[in-house]
């Protein structure tokens, strides 16, 4: 079964300037027969954030535990949403993460989430995903 959602979280870095985007992607159903459409809504955008942190050498024991910090254009702090704290701190790693080509945070969502798009019921987890729920790949 494919997840009717899932959240990305994509990181840009230049020195110690950060660019965040957390969206929500969604399948929504159509009629039967016809593909479903997807949607997606930005969830937190983050522009000129800062860390005045050298992640990528000398401040490498912080890395994957601090996130970089984001102002309002009023410069007052933007809050990071809760429930992707973990995902965007895995993201600030992987920015900082010279020559990266593997994957710094991967997990299955818990299937008590998970709900049918098309049915709205719950679908019973696998073992697999069960143990996939919260793993972190490197």
């Amino acid at each position: 079964m494919i997840a009717p959602a899932l959240v990305s979280v994509e990181m840009f870095r230049v020195e110690h300037t950060y660019e965040l985007l957390v969206a929500r992607h969604q399948i929504h159903a159509v009629k039967e027969g016809a593909r479903p459409r997807v949607a997606s809504r930005v969830v937190f955008r983050g522009w000129q954030g800062q860390l005045p942190l050298d992640l990528a050498e000398k401040d490498q024991a912080v890395a994957g535990h601090i996130a970089p910090e984001f102002f309002s254009r009023a410069g007052e702090p933007r809050r990071l949403p809760a429930e992707y704290v973990e995902a965007i701190q895995a993201a600030t790693l992987g920015s900082n993460c010279g020559s990266c080509v593997h994957s710094h945070f991967l997990s299955a969502p818990k299937a008590a989430a998970i709900t049918d798009a098309v049915t709205g019921e719950a679908p019973v987890a696998s073992v697999a995903q069960e143990q996939m729920a919260g793993a972190e790949v490197e």
